[in-house]
């Protein structure tokens, strides 16, 4: 068995019968921890999809076809299938033999893997899959750091977000919209001049891929927006997540960075802050929704810094959340604040 290089990332098909899907996933789980890619049927093929052609792809795609054997396996037609197909394409066949029924006659001089020592049997499966002298990555966790991601609703409004996922459980961020299909050149650059901050909390069950958002933004004009977002992950390499939440959004999450939080403010990083904010005059000119962005901003880079900064965020809040006649009292507060501060000018 040859030695893989460290830098290689296995592709495993798991071709299963339906009666052994139990076995399939969690077998999924342990070399999802080790690092390797995965086929499952159940994450990979969509109703609509072709599936003969769907399984076709999938073992061209993958380095080795693991096949659980069983009296369910030699039954199914799919199975035979599966296996065949990898035959045919000279793939490596790791069987994972479930009870005592033979192995194919193709396959009975193949080294197998046998389930009923668990321990044992997983510590071949990984020397099977990775090679003899590759010791297997760390276990996956996606979680927690600092991330960026994007959402993409129906090709019309594409958003883009700042995310810090905390170990503690706690979720913080900043985002806003990037692309609007119905919006002109003018109120676009309004609107995405607007960053709005978010706080909440956040969980991920590996077992189902569900990463869960629970999340409250920042009041503007007296209105704050609450909302739980689940993102069925069917796409998951190291850094990197892909998925649909239940209203059909496409989601995708990079990591950006390990560190839990972000490291304090130099000199440097305040005149980043004044180039940023300066940026958004730039663009948008001094109108009121350039200045609703920059009290965004000031709110989403003094909650995400661990000193104070000296912005101007109790005016940039009162701005944001006050109505009616003295909204206009308010807002020229903020502008006098931001001027005499050094932050615009």
């Amino acid at each position: 068995m040859s030695k893989r290089h460290h830098s290689t990332t296995p592709k495993v098909f798991i071709c299963h019968s339906h009666r052994d899907r139990h076995t399939a996933v969690e077998l999924q789980k342990v070399l999802e921890e080790w690092h390797a890619q995965t086929f499952l049927d159940q994450d990979r093929i969509d109703v609509v999809d072709n599936l003969p052609a769907r399984v076709q792809e999938g073992v061209s795609w993958c380095d080795s076809l693991l096949l659980l054997w069983s009296a369910s396996a030699a039954s199914s037609p799919w199975v035979q299938l599966e296996w065949d197909m990898a035959y045919d394409q000279r793939k490596k066949i790791i069987p994972y033999v479930l009870d005592g029924t033979p192995l194919p006659a193709a396959l009975e001089n193949l080294v197998y893997v046998a389930a009923d020592d668990q321990e044992h049997g997983n510590a071949l499966l990984r020397e099977a899959v990775f090679g003899r002298n590759f010791p297997p990555p760390p276990p996956l966790d996606p979680f927690p750091g600092l991330w960026r991601a994007t959402v993409n609703v129906s090709g019309m409004v594409q958003a883009s977000y700042n995310v810090e996922f905390r170990a503690n459980g706690q979720v913080e961020g900043e985002g806003g919209i990037t692309n609007m299909a119905i919006a002109s050149p003018e109120e676009l650059s309004g609107i995405m001049s607007m960053r709005v901050p978010f706080h909440g909390a956040w969980s991920y069950n590996k077992g189902a891929q569900l990463l869960t958002i629970e999340y409250s933004s920042a009041a503007i004009a007296g209105h704050q927006q609450n909302e739980t977002i689940r993102i069925h992950t069917t796409g998951r390499e190291e850094g990197t997540i892909t998925g649909r939440d239940l209203g059909g959004r496409q989601w995708k999450l990079w990591r950006v960075d390990r560190s839990p939080s972000p490291p304090p403010r130099s000199k440097d990083e305040r005149q980043h802050i004044r180039d940023n904010m300066q940026q958004i005059i730039d663009t948008s000119g001094r109108s009121s929704q350039a200045f609703v962005g920059l009290a965004l901003y000031c709110l989403g880079v003094q909650e995400s810094s661990d000193h104070n900064l000296g912005l101007p965020t109790k005016k940039a809040r009162r701005f944001l959340t006050t109505e009616g006649s003295a909204r206009l009292a308010a807002y020229k507060d903020f502008v006098s604040a931001l001027e005499h501060g050094g932050w615009i000018h």
